[in-house]
């Protein structure tokens, strides 16, 4: 594991160690669309210090939970968090949920091959996959694709001429990563943020109708945060050949406003997708 990719993401999750009550809204939302789903495993990839999460109406659902993030200082605190001490609860870290990395530091100080490139989001999946075993009925990935940008960015620096299309590579990766792990019958949910107040009037954002709009708008105008364009990802799902054949993607699209604190609310989009049924 990378010391400094690992200090990034530790950095970030204590920051936002105590801000349960700031993630109420979010955390609402997020846990409604999941708890629609008929139970069994669930994985949440990314889940930090827990704060997106409503953890006792997911165990109202589910059977087991199972929780992966490179920060273990994060998920003990989860843990410690929970209501109620549960075994269903699982906790692993460290885990990159990148699978790549361990080349960070490599590529800092040149330009990415090609072919490295082309081989990178399939050589991830292997990665991961070797530390999440097993399948799930739902995996969900929450807020995570942006952090895996910003920690892509801060180890290879922000001029680095090859950001964008290693941004490319890891949505890709990050994609089959999720589709890999669904079970026969299995959903997965890719909820991120993609823009901030600093890119919108996010004031205006005022029901689902509206936040809808603005997604639309900002996906149209290609303002997303690298990496985390809806549009994007649904091209992917559509046109990969990896994704295409093993799963669908449900529309539309959900969208909300997530307000962080008096100065910073994020847009979020979720998008589901499930495991093609085999006829």
């Amino acid at each position: 594991m990378d010391e400094a990719l690992w200090a990034v993401h530790r950095r970030n999750n204590r920051a936002t160690r105590n801000a349960h009550d700031t993630f109420g809204a979010h955390r609402h939302r997020l846990t409604s669309l999941l708890v629609q789903a008929p139970g069994g495993r669930l994985a949440v990839l990314g889940a930090g210090n827990g704060n997106d999460l409503n953890w006792d109406e997911l165990l109202g659902v589910f059977d087991e939970v199972h929780v992966f993030d490179i920060d273990e200082e994060a998920t003990s605190h989860l843990r410690a968090s929970l209501q109620k001490s549960t075994t269903r609860v699982v906790t692993h870290a460290p885990v990159d949920l990148t699978g790549i990395a361990s080349r960070y530091a490599g590529w800092r100080s040149r330009r990415i091959a090609q072919e490295e490139l082309a081989h990178a989001a399939t050589d991830a999946v292997s990665a991961v996959a070797s530390d999440i075993h097993g399948t799930y009925d739902v995996v969900v990935s929450t807020c995570l694709l942006s952090q895996l940008m910003h920690g892509a960015r801060a180890m290879l620096g922000t001029g680095h001429a090859d950001l964008r299309a290693l941004a490319i590579c890891l949505q890709l990766g990050h994609l089959r990563l999720l589709s890999q792990l669904l079970s026969k019958r299995g959903k997965a949910m890719l909820v991120s943020d993609v823009a901030s107040n600093d890119d919108l009037d996010l004031q205006l954002v005022v029901n689902p109708q509206t936040a809808a709009q603005a997604l639309a708008a900002l996906t149209a105008s290609g303002r997303c945060f690298t990496g985390t364009d809806p549009l994007q990802t649904l091209s992917m799902l559509e046109t990969d050949e990896v994704l295409a054949k093993h799963v669908d993607a449900h529309l539309p699209l959900k969208a909300w406003v997530w307000n962080l604190s008096p100065v910073r609310s994020y847009l979020v989009a979720a998008l589901t997708f499930a495991r093609k049924t085999l006829t």
